[in-house]
Order: C-alpha cells, then sequence, then structure tokens
C-alpha cells in the first residue's frame, strides 16, 4: 500500500521464537514472503482466502506453508476461526482490558497475529499509554478501534491510517492535546451471530487439546479431519494431548498416537471371539443319547419300552448329571 511502504522486523523475534526456529530454512523463507503480501493485504496482516491461493501468491509450495501452519506460526484455517485472537496490553506492571483482535467467524482466513497487534497498537497509540488515567485513552477506546472483520471498506481504520508516518513529536502532541469530543459511551454489544457460532468438531478437538495444555494445533490439518470423521472424539484428543503436554510432546504426536490407539482398538475388536453358543447335547433327544454313549451308558430302545430301564426323562436326566461330574448317578 502507497501510505504503508514498510514494517517493522524485530530481530530478536525472529532468532528466539521457538516456533520458527523448528520451521526449515526453507519455510521460514516462504515466512518473509508470507509476510510482505498480508503487509500489502487490503485487511492488514489478514487474508481471506484459501491456504492454497496464499501459496501462489508467494511463489510457495504449500509444503512449506503447511510447516508453518503446523507450527503454529501461520495463525488461520481454510474452515473456520474457531478461537478469538486476544491482545493484553500491559503498561509497566499494569494489565489493561483484553481486546478481541478477530473474533470467532467462518474462514477461510489466515492471519500473522504480530501484525494485527501492531495494527492494534498503532490505532491507540496517540491516546495515552496509561489505563484509566485522567485525560488520557478510554479503557473501551482499544475495543472499539480494534481491526474486527469485516470492516467498511477493506482497508485500515481512519485512526489508524493517520497515524501512520506521523513524527514522535505529531504523536506527543496529540496525546497532550486536550479531548474535545464528549466522552463515549459504552460498548456496542457483539452482533448475534458471533455469540451463537458454534464451532467445527475440528475446533472443538482443538479447543479441548488447548484446555490440556497442548499449544501449536491446527484445526485444518487434514490427518484430525480424517480421524474425527472415523469417530474419534474431543475426549480422546484431549486425553493424548494431556500426555503430550506431561511429556514435553508436539501436535504430530498427538495425531500419530490417536490414530495407533484407534487402529490397535480396531484390531482387538475385530480378533474377539464371538460368545459361546449353548450346547447343542442338551437341546435334542439326539444330542443326549450321544452323549450318554460317549459317557459308557448307551440308550437302548428296546430295554425302555420293554420296561426294564427308566424312562427316557430319567435317562435325560442321569446323563446332565454324569456331565455335571455326578458318578453316583449311574
Amino acid at each position: 500500500m502507497a501510505d504503508r511502504p514498510a514494517f517493522q522486523f524485530y530481530v530478536r523475534d525472529w532468532l528466539s521464537s521457538s516456533k520458527l526456529r523448528r520451521c526449515s530454512p526453507a519455510a521460514r523463507g516462504v515466512w518473509i514472503d508470507v509476510l510482505c503480501a498480508l503487509h500489502d493485504s487490503d485487511e492488514y496482516g489478514v487474508a481471506r482466502y484459501p491456504l492454497k491461493e496464499l501459496a501462489s501468491e508467494v511463489g510457495a509450495s504449500m509444503t512449506h506453508l503447511r510447516e508453518l501452519v503446523d507450527k503454529g506460526v501461520l495463525k488461520g484455517s481454510d474452515t473456520s476461526l474457531d478461537e478469538p485472537l486476544i491482545y493484553r496490553p500491559r503498561s509497566g506492571r499494569r494489565e489493561g482490558p483484553p481486546v478481541t483482535l478477530l473474533d470467532v467467524q467462518p474462514g477461510p482466513i489466515w492471519f500473522s497475529s504480530r501484525m494485527l497487534k501492531d495494527e492494534h497498537v498503532r490505532g491507540v497509540r496517540g491516546a495515552g499509554t496509561r489505563f484509566g488515567d485522567p485525560g488520557g485513552a478510554d479503557p473501551n477506546a482499544a475495543r472499539m478501534l480494534s481491526p474486527n472483520p469485516p470492516l467498511s471498506d477493506g482497508l485500515p481504520s481512519a485512526s489508524a491510517t493517520a497515524l501512520i508516518g506521523t513524527s514522535g513529536e505529531k504523536r506527543e502532541s496529540a496525546a497532550r492535546a486536550p479531548a474535545s469530543a464528549p466522552p463515549p459511551g459504552p460498548p456496542e454489544p457483539p452482533p448475534p451471530e458471533v455469540g451463537s457460532f458454534t464451532p467445527t468438531p475440528a475446533g472443538a478437538a482443538c479447543k479441548a487439546m488447548r484446555a490440556a495444555g497442548l499449544q501449536g494445533t491446527n484445526p485444518s490439518d487434514p490427518r484430525l479431519l480424517a480421524l474425527l470423521e472415523a469417530g474419534a472424539t474431543p475426549e480422546e484428543f484431549a486425553a493424548v494431548a494431556k500426555e503430550a503436554f506431561d511429556g514435553g510432546k508436539g501436535w504430530a504426536w498427538v495425531l500419530t498416537v490417536v490414530q495407533k490407539r484407534r487402529q490397535e482398538a480396531a484390531e482387538i475388536r475385530k480378533g474377539t471371539p464371538p460368545p459361546a453358543e449353548p450346547e447343542a447335547w442338551n437341546s435334542t433327544a439326539a444330542g443326549i443319547t450321544a452323549k450318554g454313549a460317549e459317557l459308557g451308558f448307551p440308550w437302548s430302545d428296546d430295554g425302555w419300552v420293554k420296561g426294564e430301564h427308566y424312562s427316557f426323562p430319567a435317562y435325560s436326566a442321569m446323563v446332565r448329571r454324569l456331565v455335571g461330574g455326578d458318578r453316583s448317578a449311574a
């Protein structure tokens, strides 16, 4: 953009970010191009199109873009943003009210959290830096000036644009100037659709894993989506995420373990023998006579007909007692 020829580059953050350091050198080079694309975006720091189009824009492979996403460097999703981006400003040792830079919303949406934070800070810098000071910034001004989408014209807010490129002397004089506008009223409530937005199954699983301590989750990961489609639940992912957090493991380990355990459970279910059916010999006359012959007490039709032995019901009872171990029945 013509009025924004450069963006701040934090050398110390670049060299010390654990997420970025875990990326390959090629992926880190791609990240610079992505930052340039997000800097030139109509909505500063945000790209509202699929990851494949972003890869095409910067001339990079999807492999490197996915690597940045998996490591938690590039934020967002092709389907939905299931967790808001919250910024918590500080002044000295005091923490100001949290500011929602991005609310939960449908995708696609990809962004740099650092760019959005810097854009917000630029927008409120001229109004004072102390929280709740008389004549300083109104605590609610941070929320009103935050770049929550969608913006009316797709460009940064007027306050942010006016402050970009001004000298430090002008910003200081703006901070010292008395406010001529009447004090603002209470902040407007969020639109109804924001509060009623229901996370996707992938978003719910990622939220459960983050609650268990795991960072760097990705709701658009194909393996996560496939496991959820196969019946995996957020509770399964949360349990494994807790193990990962306790053992210092990462996102890829969680997906591998969940997949392996589900496969093992399926194999166990497949190999379980069916329950035994009732013994067939005890349900028919032929079975009873065969069992009696096996035990050394064959049935003789002639003998039973002539009354030389017990009736067949008595014979059956005797065979059953013999099978049960009662040898006195003979």
